[in-house]
């Protein structure tokens, strides 16, 4: 009795555990997403003014976008392309930044690929030394592209408490780091695809893995933000998320010794 009991409460109560970071992970997968579908609304209405043009006349175009930036930290700066891919409107104003060809760069190419959203993957800003990643949406005569400051996002995890000494990541979908404890890892996008807890999220698989970190093991639940497909990554040390496990266990293990010794002792 003692030996099934073991069994079946370490496996229930294990499990219950895993589930809930997972649960934890998908949630904050959730608020990721929502984080991303903001500027993607705010520059949909950005081209249903310019392509209006009754609304903003092309004059004003450059004072627009700087009032749209500046209401919205989410962009470090906001360009609108020609029909050849050239910068004809920048906010903040740049003039270095005016007449550059961007038809060269692989997110031009994949915004016309799609005629549609487009999500670059991420890089580290020259002017900002953040990460940023660019959202480009196609549009009557040109294009539209917003460049994100991704620095939120480990403001994001921060609030999050796992528990002990949990923490949160989000890795893009190359495995290198946006969001860590350790912003130091973030400013040099840290590659963490040689985790096998990453490994399986970059395979397309959600779930509750094992793997070791420093030499401890621990367990990371995975889940996958769809629209851009990032890791957020809930990692805690086993020894930590299992142990009112270990705590049941060795009361259990304690019970049925006391029992065995008092039985033989009867039965002497």
């Amino acid at each position: 009795i003692g030996f099934a009991s073991h069994t079946l409460l370490t496996r229930s109560l294990s499990e219950a555990i895993a589930a809930k970071n997972l649960s934890l992970s998908r949630a904050l997968s959730g608020e990721v997403d929502a984080f991303l579908s903001h500027p993607l609304s705010i520059l949909k209405q950005v081209i249903d003014v310019v392509d209006g043009q009754e609304v903003v006349a092309s004059k004003s175009l450059d004072e627009f976008l700087g009032i749209v930036v500046e209401n919205f930290d989410l962009f470090d700066m906001i360009q609108i392309l020609d029909s050849t891919g050239k910068v004809v409107f920048v906010a903040p104003y740049d003039r270095e930044f005016i007449s550059n060809n961007m038809s060269t760069l692989p997110f031009y190419q994949a915004t016309l690929e799609r005629k549609g959203p487009f999500w670059s993957p991420t890089f580290i800003s020259m002017q900002t030394g953040q990460p940023t990643l660019t959202l480009s949406l196609p549009m009557k005569n040109g294009m539209l592209i917003g460049y994100l400051n991704l620095n939120i996002l480990t403001d994001i995890t921060e609030k999050v408490d796992v528990g002990g000494q949990g923490y949160v990541i989000i890795t893009d979908q190359a495995g290198r780091t946006l969001a860590h404890p350790d912003r130091r890892n973030v400013s040099q996008q840290l590659n963490l695809k040689n985790l096998s807890i990453i490994q399986e999220g970059l395979a397309g698989h959600e779930g509750t893995f094992r793997d070791f970190v420093q030499q401890n093991e621990v367990i990371g639940s995975i889940a996958i933000v769809p629209q851009t497909k990032w890791l957020v990554v809930i990692i805690q040390e086993s020894s930590e998320a299992f142990a009112s496990v270990l705590k049941i266990r060795l009361v259990i293990v304690v019970g049925v010794i006391c029992t065995a010794i008092l039985a033989i002792l009867f039965a002497l």
